[in-house]
């Protein structure tokens, strides 16, 4: 059964109340990173200062630049991922988590709903049918009609 657009609505607002969650989530434990290790932030801002300074040489026509910012780049961010882990910390503690990991909590894999979006249809689909309480009736009713049989 297709969905209906104010039921697509709200499963898409679900996500995005999610993707909310995920970043919350990341904020926090970057503050909690950055209280532990201060210089994990200190890392970050000369990552983010050098990819500027880059991009400004990028623009005045220096091409070498890429491979310059490339090669320091990656040298920050092992310091960075080992500074990380001496504090006891996993390797992804500062990325995003997602729910499911198939579509970044999306709802979509290369243009087709994910499985999770598909579980999320069946649930909606279902809750709205009333067939949860069709099925309680029914089992009330069997169970009823049993007790008597005994």
């Amino acid at each position: 059964m297709a969905l209906s657009n104010s039921q697509y609505d709200a499963i898409m607002r679900e996500y995005g109340k999610q993707q909310m969650e995920n970043q919350h989530s990341q904020d926090a434990r970057k503050k909690e990173i950055y209280q532990k290790v201060p210089a994990v932030k200190e890392l970050e801002a000369e990552i983010a200062e050098r990819s500027v300074a880059c991009a400004r040489k990028l623009l005045e026509g220096n091409q070498e630049a890429i491979y310059e910012l490339r090669e320091k780049l990656a040298d920050l961010k092992e310091q960075k991922a080992l500074l990380i882990k001496a504090a006891g910390y996993s390797d992804d503690y500062l990325e995003l988590h997602y729910r499911c990991k198939d579509c970044r909590d999306t709802g979509w894999v290369d243009g087709h709903k994910c499985h999770c979006f598909l579980r999320a249809q069946m649930k909606l689909l279902y809750a709205q049918s009333n067939l949860e309480r069709v099925h309680s009736f029914h089992t009330r009713r069997s169970s009823d009609l049993f007790r008597r049989l005994v």
